[in-house]
């Protein structure tokens, strides 16, 4: 009896000593595996910051660009002059992307812009093009 009694007590006595011990480790390595985790999002995290910075400057850039080239482009129709021929027209802003002709007159469209032409084939009017909109929706 004394010896049941004696291995009943040293079983729960480095039982629970070695599940006490055990909590700790688990816990520790728990920890541990949560910090490895949480470095590697804040290292994803800094990765997607570089990225989403890198492209800023890009879109920054193509704007630019595309600024100066639509500043380029009204400096061309600003040199426009009442009695130009469609050849010196043609020089100046390139080919028309599409032509309406009458008997009376001939209209060059560039986009939403235009240059007519009276009966003499000479500039009667004009008018730049408008800045196109671009609208996101989100939804």
């Amino acid at each position: 009896m004394k010896s049941i009694i004696l291995t009943l007590y040293l079983l729960l006595s480095f039982g629970s000593t070695s599940v006490a011990q055990s909590e700790p480790k688990n816990n520790s390595q728990n920890i541990d595996s949560l910090i490895i985790v949480i470095d590697s999002l804040k290292l994803s995290q800094d990765e997607y910051k570089t990225e989403i910075d890198t492209l800023k400057a890009q879109i920054k850039r193509l704007e630019e660009k595309m600024i100066k080239k639509k500043r380029e482009e009204m400096e061309k129709w600003r040199k426009l002059e009442m009695y130009m021929s469609q050849t010196e027209v043609k020089k100046l802003l390139g080919e028309p992307t599409s032509i309406t002709r009458t008997s009376t007159y001939t209209i060059y469209w560039y986009g939403n812009g235009f240059v007519e032409f009276n009966a003499f084939k000479k500039v009667s009017e004009w008018a730049e093009p408008k800045e196109e909109r671009l609208e996101v929706i989100e939804y």
